[in-house]
C-alpha cells in the first residue's frame, strides 16, 4: 500500500520538475488539485504577454550610476531626493529606475532601491504644502531589480517631485537608498531630464554617483527600443587623426516647428568594434533656426568647455524652452577618440514638437560623410530612420509602461510560482492519500480472491472427499460383502471342520474389513472432523466392540458442533479399537492423498 502511495507521489514529483509546460503528469497532478490547472492556464498568459513586451538592457553602459546616499543609521532613516521641473507643468507619469552596484555589486540591478517610500507634489518652494501621489509606507515593494515602477498621475499640474524613502535597502553592514534614475513624464517628453535635484544624503563619489546622474537620461534601462531588429547604424562623418575638429549634422524639418525637446540616440554599430557610445562627441552645441547656414540661431544646449561622458546607449533628451525653427543643427566641437582615430556619430536625432517627432524621415545634411562601400550601414538618412543601431525606437511612455508591466507580470509569475508548488504539494499530499487508499482496496480485493479461492478448494477437497468415500462404499464393500456371504455359504456345505474354521475366519476377516471401511469412509466425509460427530461414533464403535457386554459410555454435556483436525479425529477414534486393516488403510488414503488430510 505504501509502495503504491509513492508511485503515485514519484510519478507527480517527477513530471513537475522534468518540465514546466503542459505534461501527461501535470495533467495527473490536475486529477488531484484543479487549481493546478488554472495556474498553469494563467501563466501560459502571462508568458505570451511577456513575449510582447519590450526588454530593458538590464546593465548601465555608462559610467554615470545614479544617486546613492550615505551610510544609514537603521531602517527608521528617511531619506528624500527633489526635481524641481523649473516650471508647474501637467505630469502623466513619475518612474523611478534602479541603480546598479559598483564593484562586485555591479551586476546587482535593484541595489539600494527603498523598501518603502511615498512620493509627493508640490507645487511652491516653500515645502508646506505635499500632495501626495502615492503612499507606499505601509508594506515592504518588491525590489524591481531592473525595470522601472511607473506610477501613473492622470495629468496632474506640480513643479516639484518629491521623492521620499521610508525604509531604506538592507546592505551587508548598514543601510542605504540608491536611484539610477527619475523620469517625469509629460505626453512625450521627460520634463525632468537635466532638471536640478536636491537631496537629504548623498556619497559625492563622481562619475559615477552623483544627485545631478538622477535626471541625466543614463540608467540601466537603456534606450527605448522594441525587440525589433535595425536595419542601419545611423550617421558617422568621416574619421580624422586628431579629436579637436568641428563637424557638424543637421535636419530639415520642412517648415518651422515649435521645438520643445531634442533627443540623441548614440551609435553602437553591428557591424564595427561593438563599442557602445560610437563617435558621440566630448563637446557638443546643439541649435535651432530657421537659417540653413545657422548665422543666426538659438541655442537648445552646449556643453561649453566641460566634456560630456560618453552616455553608452542610453538615448538623451535637451529640453528646449520658447525655441522655434526649421533645421536643428548638432555641432560636433571635440571628437570621440578610439585609439588615434576621432569620429563624430550618431544612431537617431529626434525633434519632439507637441509630441510629435517631426524629424523622422526629413532631409539631412552634414559637414562631411563616411564614405566606404564596405560599411553601407551608415548612411546620413539613416539618422531619422526611426531606429538606433540594434532596435526600433518606441515612443518613450510606450516603453516605460510596458517595462512596468514587465514587472509587475514577472512579480505575479514569481506568485504563481510559489502558489503552483503549494499546488503541487496539495496534489501530491491527495496522491499519496488516492495511493494508500487503492493499495488498501487492492489488498481487500487480493485477500477476498485468496479467501474465495481458498473456499473453492476447500470445496474442491471435500467434493473430493465425498467421491473416494462413496467409491470406496460401493466398490470395496460391497466385494468385501461378497466375500463374507461366500464364506458363510461354503461354510455351510463344508464336512471337514478344519475347512469350516478357515470359511468361517474368511467371513469374520471380511465383515470386519467392511467395518473398517465404514470407518474411513466415515473419516472421508465431510463434517467428520466434528466434535459431536467424532462422539457420535465413537459411542457406535463402543457398541460394536463391546456388543456381548455391558457397558456405560460417558462424555461432556456442553460439547459443539466445532470442526477439529482430521488427525486428531483419526487418532482419538483408534483408540476405540479400529482393526488393523482399518488402520493401515487408513495410513494408504493419508499417505495417497496428503492434500485431502
Amino acid at each position: 500500500m505504501i509502495t503504491i502511495a509513492w508511485m503515485f507521489a514519484a510519478l507527480l514529483v517527477c513530471g513537475e520538475v522534468s518540465s514546466t509546460g503542459p505534461s501527461f503528469t501535470g495533467g495527473l497532478a490536475s486529477l488531484f488539485n484543479g487549481d493546478i490547472q488554472r495556474l498553469d492556464a494563467r501563466r501560459e498568459s502571462l508568458t505570451t504577454e511577456l513575449a510582447s513586451l519590450p526588454i530593458p538592457a538590464g546593465e548601465n553602459s555608462s559610467v554615470c550610476l545614479g544617486w546613492h546616499s550615505k551610510p544609514l543609521p537603521n531602517t527608521e532613516a528617511n531619506v528624500w531626493v527633489q526635481i524641481d521641473l523649473g516650471a508647474v507643468q501637467n505630469i502623466d507619469l513619475v518612474v523611478l529606475v534602479s541603480a546598479s552596484g559598483e564593484g562586485r555589486e555591479r551586476s546587482q540591478p535593484g541595489y539600494g532601491f527603498p523598501q518603502r517610500f511615498r512620493v509627493d507634489f508640490v507645487d511652491a518652494p516653500d515645502f508646506v504644502q505635499l500632495h501626495a501621489v502615492t503612499d507606499s509606507t505601509n508594506e515592504d515593494i518588491p525590489n524591481p531589480g531592473a525595470l522601472p515602477i511607473a506610477i501613473r498621475t492622470d495629468g496632474r499640474r506640480a513643479r516639484f517631485v518629491r521623492i521620499t524613502c521610508t525604509k531604506p535597502w538592507t546592505r551587508r553592514d548598514d543601510w542605504i537608498v540608491a536611484l539610477g534614475e527619475i523620469m517625469v513624464l509629460s505626453g512625450q517628453r521627460n520634463v525632468a531630464a537635466g532638471a536640478a535635484v536636491q537631496v537629504s544624503s548623498m556619497v559625492a563619489s563622481l562619475p559615477a554617483w552623483s544627485p545631478e546622474n538622477l535626471t541625466d537620461g543614463q540608467s540601466l534601462l537603456g534606450p527605448p527600443v522594441a525587440s525589433e531588429p535595425s536595419s542601419s547604424n545611423g550617421f558617422l562623418a568621416r574619421h580624422e587623426p586628431v579629436a579637436d575638429v568641428t563637424k557638424w549634422v543637421q535636419v530639415d524639418l520642412g517648415r518651422e516647428f515649435d521645438v520643445e525637446e531634442v533627443r540623441l540616440f548614440p551609435a553602437r554599430p553591428t557591424d564595427f568594434a561593438d563599442v557602445p557610445g560610437t563617435g558621440f562627441p566630448l563637446r557638443f552645441r546643439i541649435e535651432s533656426g530657421n537659417d540653413a547656414e545657422f548665422r543666426t540661431c538659438t541655442t537648445v544646449f552646449t556643453t561649453g568647455s566641460r566634456e560630456f561622458i560618453n552616455p553608452g546607449d542610453n538615448a538623451i533628451s535637451f529640453p528646449c524652452t520658447a525655441n522655434r525653427g526649421r533645421y536643428v543643427r548638432v555641432t560636433a566641437e571635440q571628437l570621440h577618440g578610439r585609439g588615434t582615430t576621432f569620429s563624430f556619430g550618431l544612431a537617431e536625432l529626434q525633434v519632439l514638437s507637441h509630441d510629435i517627432n517631426v524629424a523622422l524621415h526629413k532631409p539631412v545634411t552634414a559637414s562631411d560623410l563616411f564614405d566606404n562601400p564596405q560599411y553601407a550601414l551608415w548612411q546620413a538618412e539613416y539618422l531619422v530612420d526611426g531606429a538606433n543601431s540594434r532596435h526600433r525606437i518606441l515612443d518613450l511612455p510606450e516603453w516605460l509602461v510596458g517595462l512596468d508591466r514587465r514587472r509587475q507580470l514577472q512579480l505575479e509569475l514569481d506568485n504563481l510560482g510559489s502558489q503552483r508548488e503549494a499546488a503541487v504539494a496539495v496534489a501530491l499530499s491527495r496522491a499519496v492519500n488516492a495511493g494508500g487508499g487503492i493499495g488498501v482496496a487492492l489488498v481487500l480485493i487480493v485477500s477476498g480472491l485468496a479467501w474465495r479461492s481458498h473456499r473453492a478448494r476447500r470445496r474442491e477437497v471435500g467434493q473430493l472427499r465425498t467421491r473416494i468415500a462413496s467409491d470406496l462404499h460401493d466398490e470395496i464393500g460391497s466385494q468385501l460383502g461378497s466375500i463374507a456371504l461366500a464364506a458363510q455359504l461354503a461354510n455351510r456345505r463344508a464336512d471337514d471342520p478344519a475347512t469350516r474354521e478357515r470359511l468361517a475366519e474368511i467371513e469374520r476377516i471380511a465383515r470386519e474389513t467392511n467395518e473398517a471401511m465404514h470407518d474411513i469412509v466415515w473419516l472421508l466425509k465431510p463434517g467428520s472432523s466434528n466434535l459431536v460427530e467424532l462422539l457420535a461414533r465413537m459411542r457406535e464403535a463402543t457398541s460394536n466392540q463391546l456388543r456381548s457386554h455391558s457397558f456405560q459410555f460417558e462424555c461432556p454435556s456442553d460439547v459443539v458442533a466445532r470442526q477439529v483436525n482430521i488427525t486428531f479425529t483419526r487418532n482419538v477414534y483408534l483408540l476405540f479399537g479400529c482393526s488393523r486393516l482399518g488402520n493401515i488403510a487408513f495410513h494408504l488414503i493419508c499417505v495417497g492423498f496428503p492434500s485431502i488430510v
